[in-house]
């Protein structure tokens, strides 16, 4: 695809790290703080004897810098690794970093704990000889203090982590289960509508926009004049507490798009 028209760049980052709103609690340095922090633990889930690249959030963004700046004809069609060579450890070395950061935290092994098959070590000096406004700032024992600084500052608890919302595969497999996402991860979208507040509160609150009202005909004609048309309509555990219930059925025959599927 490249050519004198295009010229595409490849960064092909380490691991991540660095504090965010929407943090990712599943990559090694994160976590690892993360539990050191709440639990006391520095809580290895392997031998620790993998290796792992890693490079914070910032300096990744250094490198897109860089890439967009750099000449042409420096950048056309090359690969690069993101990252520093010196900032390959051992994920026992990270842990020992934590350790080290962290007051009153000590490196523990999960039950059962054996070698990790995903080990890599990668070399980053074409990023530095090809890109020398790639100037990197972070290095893992800096990014455990910025990390342990941070969930202190926001109280960070055990159950924050380790929820679904910063952990991506139990985040996506959260979204499969509500029907956000189809199994392809592309978005299904949706809309609620309920008379009580908590269940309002709460499916808003988990990305489900839901709106505070009784489904009746006359919401649901405000819904088809502003296009919202639906392909089904699912009532769960709702039609035997009706009072209007022929209002309730127009409601969701004036919904639904036509030819679909009309399900309680």
């Amino acid at each position: 695809m490249a050519d004198a028209r295009f010229s595409p760049v490849f960064l092909r980052s380490a691991t991540a790290y660095g504090f965010s709103p929407r943090i990712r609690f599943d990559l090694v340095l994160n976590n690892l703080t993360a539990h050191a922090f709440t639990s006391g633990k520095v809580l290895l889930k392997s031998d620790g004897t993998s290796w792992r690249p890693i490079v914070h959030i910032e300096d990744i963004g250094r490198a897109f810098v860089a890439a967009l700046e750099a000449p042409v004809e420096a950048v056309h069609n090359e690969v690069f690794n993101v990252g520093i060579t010196t900032e390959n450890y051992r994920i026992r070395e990270i842990a020992e970093i934590v350790e080290e950061t962290v007051p009153c935290s000590r490196v523990e092994f999960a039950a059962g704990a054996g070698p990790d098959k995903r080990t890599y070590r990668v070399d980053c000096s074409k990023i530095a000889r090809l890109l020398p406004k790639f100037r990197p700032q972070w290095t893992a024992r800096r990014g455990a203090r910025e990390l342990y600084r941070r969930y202190s500052e926001y109280g960070l608890l055990l159950e924050d982590f380790e929820g679904a919302r910063y952990q991506r595969l139990a985040y996506l497999q959260s979204l499969i289960a509500r029907g956000a996402i189809d199994g392809n991860l592309r978005w299904i979208p949706c809309l609620g509508i309920d008379p009580a507040d908590g269940p309002v509160a709460r499916a808003n609150a988990i990305g489900v926009p839901t709106i505070h009202d009784f489904f009746e005909l006359q919401p649901a004609e405000k819904l088809a004049s502003e296009g919202k048309l639906a392909d089904v309509v699912i009532a769960n555990n709702v039609v035997a507490h009706v009072d209007q219930i022929n209002d309730f059925v127009a409601g969701i025959e004036r919904l639904l798009k036509t030819n679909r599927y009309r399900g309680s």
